[in-house]
């Protein structure tokens, strides 16, 4: 199968007064590093992040095996218990450290040069204190909820959510029957950089539509870790989300949202 990879160029530098956006996270995996659940570690890392976060926790997570039995359904087993450690702030940010991954995320996210300014803070503790030395995966996340007072019904985010992505809401005969829709799509961007997007018109707790777009970009480059070939594989991700936001959206609808200059 040939794939062209994206090529959208570098994103419009628009401010959104009336952002959708609630979720940002970036992660890192790298090899297992098991001194990343040593307290002492961690308060040493904390160290870098301690103007904008503060409480420490361990974390202990149960997964949930399923397995499937030939005539006989399933079978359901634990899993081996995760540990890891978070430090968070006031202001809804959270750092999370493992044996295999750190990651920063946030609901009150600024702009771009904000966001990479504290997880540089992050990423600087961790490679001084526990020295990482292979990048397996980074990973970028953006989730957008729209949420339009007049849209009472999925077809009402025509004209709105570009026509590409709306599907069945569209069609003469079954749009006005749909109560949510929901779809994966798969992107390819350049230097390997993949693209995992969930978008649809789901319901809120009212039952009113909102329209949920979700990048996940993400890379697994298998190379050594070090700093400038993350941030730059960073700024990269970031504007590849970016520029497919605003994509997704009708132009008047994205013009609709903007106002003032792009921090």
């Amino acid at each position: 199968m040939t794939v062209r990879p994206l090529d959208l160029g570098p994103p419009e530098s628009i401010h959104l007064e009336e952002s959708p956006l609630t979720l940002v996270v970036a992660q890192i995996r790298h090899e297992h590093l098991a001194a990343a659940l040593d307290s002492r570690r961690v308060i040493d890392i904390h160290e870098y992040v301690a103007d904008f976060l503060g409480e420490l926790k361990e974390v202990e997570e149960h997964s949930l095996q399923v397995s499937p039995q030939i005539g006989r359904g399933v079978a359901m087993s634990a899993g081996a218990p995760t540990r890891s450690w978070q430090i968070r702030g006031k202001d809804s940010w959270v750092a999370t450290l493992s044996p295999e991954a750190f990651s920063l995320e946030t609901r009150a996210y600024q702009s771009w040069t904000h966001f990479r300014g504290r997880l540089e803070q992050l990423c600087a503790g961790v490679m001084k204190i526990l020295s990482p030395q292979v990048l397996s995966r980074v990973g970028l996340r953006y989730i957008d909820e729209i949420a339009v007072e007049e849209v009472e019904a999925p077809g009402d985010w025509v004209g709105r959510i570009d026509s590409a992505y709306l599907g069945p809401v569209r069609h003469p005969e079954v749009g006005a029957s749909v109560m949510k829709s929901e779809q994966i799509i798969e992107f390819l961007a350049p230097n390997d950089v993949r693209v995992r997007l969930r978008h649809g018109s789901l319901l809120a707790e009212d039952e009113t539509p909102v329209y949920l777009l979700d990048h996940d970009v993400f890379a697994q480059p298998g190379s050594r870790l070090t700093m400038v070939d993350l941030f730059e594989r960073l700024d990269s991700m970031h504007s590849i989300a970016v520029a497919l936001f605003h994509q997704s959206l009708d132009r008047d609808f994205l013009v609709s949202l903007r106002g003032g200059d792009a921090p």
